[in-house]
């Protein structure tokens, strides 16, 4: 019965690493997407990459 339940154990834990590691891809996924778009969007609209690159500074203090 022990062996059993050390056995389903480890699986959910491989699941849960499995899990979490595809939430952190994703999560990245998101961020380089999103960044390009505003990029583009400054582009787009006639800004600098200076002005863009001081808008996205200024976002990533913010989630700091």
């Amino acid at each position: 019965m022990y062996l059993v339940f050390d056995v389903w154990c480890s699986s959910l834990k491989m699941e849960f690493e499995k899990l979490a590691q595809e939430k952190t891809e994703m999560q990245r996924h998101y961020v380089m997407v999103s960044t390009s778009c505003q990029y583009l969007t400054f582009l787009l609209t006639g800004s600098s990459v200076a002005e863009w690159l001081a808008c996205w500074t200024q976002a990533q203090k913010g989630l700091g």
